[in-house]
């Protein structure tokens, strides 16, 4: 007798949450990205994003990880975590400064999601790359930093 396997539900906490970003199984990492949109939509309060959370008040990694997600290899968890990452751009003053764009723009265009052939993919990782143009504070250099990189690293057409 062959029982069908049932999937899981996954659940996420702030406790697991470490642990869980590094996991194997991509549906656990798309979860956890799940997961800290819904956190930052909560933190938003109905607000219309204005880069007014601080990334630390929603999760205390959330600086430092949206780079890093971004390089995940699955395609429908990549989804899940360009959307994190446009949303963190366009809610948390993190993502203004040079740094973080710069960080965020190489993860972009040495990763996956340039390289593509998933248009959903490709539309979500366009709206990332102009968030980040938008949300760069007047007289910052951050758009030249946003814009070298593209240069430099070029786009992978499919």
């Amino acid at each position: 007798n062959i029982v069908p396997s049932v999937e899981q539900e996954i659940i996420t906490t702030f406790q697991e949450l470490n642990n869980s970003l590094s996991s194997s199984k991509w549906h656990v990492r798309k979860e956890c990205y799940v997961f800290l949109l819904n956190k930052i939509l909560s933190a938003l309060a109905g607000s219309e994003p204005q880069n007014q959370l601080e990334g630390q008040d929603v999760y205390g990694h959330l600086d430092s990880i949206i780079p890093q997600i971004l390089k995940e290899k699955n395609a429908v968890a990549l989804d899940a975590a360009i959307s994190l990452s446009t949303l963190y751009a366009d809610s948390c003053i993190g993502a203004c400064s040079v740094e973080a764009a710069t960080h965020i723009m190489l993860s972009l265009a040495k990763g996956p999601a340039f390289s593509s052939s998933r248009s959903s993919t490709l539309a979500l990782t366009e709206d990332l790359f102009l968030k980040l143009i938008e949300i760069s504070p007047e007289g910052s250099q951050t758009i030249d930093s946003v814009l070298d990189i593209l240069f430099q690293n070029g786009i992978k057409s499919r």
